[in-house]
């Protein structure tokens, strides 16, 4: 999206935005007072320069980081980061080499956006221009990848931009303004059931339900028994092989039963890969074979304590034409790289084999 600096006709206009020999930082300004980007370029006396001022505010846990952003504006030192709760005003300026005369003077801007200091999947892609008054324009879009690469534009997401001014007095400020999307919260375990059982399934599921990350701990499985037991009836010892197999699997406590994960899985993993630099899986198996020297009467069998990540995050989704949010929402997924532990038990054998005696 692209911001455009100010085409004015009224020479007094002109005047009053010119911008000095040397454009000076003042990035601390709030809005309603000039502000203007740091360590800018000199400018010849001869040459006249108009801007336009624009503030970007980032609010709700929500950063922004700048990566390989073009302004696409000249003379404009852009900020590398935006952090939560911080802002950033800049002027976007052209000389008349530069001036365009379908669109004004304009500039764009794009930056990956960050929830928790954790990069997420999702871009703000902004642009401003005037022509002169009172045609300023501005726009905000939210995207799911880079928009100058791969990304495509979305209607719906954990985030939102919006326009809080375009004020043709001050003189042509945008705000723009960068947080969590507005969405009702749920705390009814039925309605969560029934809102993620209807958005985070099937087709539209990645349009949507999004799950943002927000913490991961990883924890040890409580033993168990892994595999059948093996029993030795008889009065002397034998030795016998002993196979087991285990799949460990993906659990919510959303408290919500799905009768597939597959899709669920996908929009766990959007938000996982990308903020976490971690392998995840949603499940993974497991299979122990030795030869035993099982003692008389004696049962013999394995417990396993997987390892497992726990992560907490919330579900946004989108139903009715209105946005839902589902907090601390638990997902335990088996660890894709740490190693089970697995132990070998024996016990006293009385004559059928029920399973493992504690």
């Amino acid at each position: 999206m692209k911001f455009r600096s100010l085409s004015l006709t009224a020479a007094a206009l002109i005047a009053g935005l010119a911008l000095p020999a040397a454009i000076p930082a003042n990035a601390a300004e709030g809005p309603g007072k000039p502000a203007y980007a740091a360590d800018g370029p000199t400018v010849g006396a001869s040459q006249t320069y108009q801007g336009l001022n624009a503030r970007i505010n980032a609010k709700d846990g929500v950063g922004l980081v700048f990566e390989g952003s073009d302004w696409h504006a000249d003379h404009v030192t852009a900020p590398s980061d935006i952090p939560n709760g911080g802002g950033t005003n800049f002027i976007l300026g052209q000389d008349n080499s530069h001036w365009s005369t379908e669109y004004g003077a304009y500039g764009t801007a794009k930056a990956r956006i960050y929830d928790q200091g954790k990069p997420t999947e999702f871009w703000i892609k902004m642009y401003a221009s005037v022509y002169y008054y009172p045609y300023t324009k501005a726009s905000c879009t939210i995207f799911r990848g880079d928009p100058d690469v791969t990304g495509k534009e979305i209607d719906f997401s954990p985030y939102s931009c919006s326009l809080s001014s375009i004020d043709h007095s001050d003189p042509w400020r945008v705000v723009f303004n960068v947080g969590h999307v507005a969405a009702e919260v749920v705390t009814d375990k039925d309605t969560q059931a029934r809102l993620l059982n209807d958005a985070c399934k099937g087709d539209n599921a990645e349009q949507n339900c999004f799950y943002t990350a927000k913490s991961v701990e990883y924890i040890t499985d409580s033993p168990r028994p892994y595999g059948d037991p093996v029993a030795n009836p008889y009065d002397s010892r034998l030795t016998m092989n002993v196979k087991s197999e285990h799949v460990v699997g993906t659990s919510t406590t959303v408290g919500v039963e799905f009768t597939s994960t597959l899709t669920l899985w996908k929009i766990w993993e959007n938000s996982l890969k990308l903020s976490y630099q971690h392998t995840w899986t949603d499940s993974r198996s497991f299979s122990q074979s030795e030869d035993a020297d099982v003692p008389p009467h004696t049962i013999y069998w394995f417990t396993i304590a997987a390892a497992l990540d726990r992560v907490t995050g919330d579900f946004v989704v989108r139903a009715n034409g209105k946005a839902y949010l589902i907090e601390n929402a638990t997902v335990v997924l088996p660890d894709a790289q740490k190693s089970a532990s697995i132990v070998s038990h024996q016990a006293p054998y009385s004559g059928t084999v029920a399973g493992p005696i504690s």
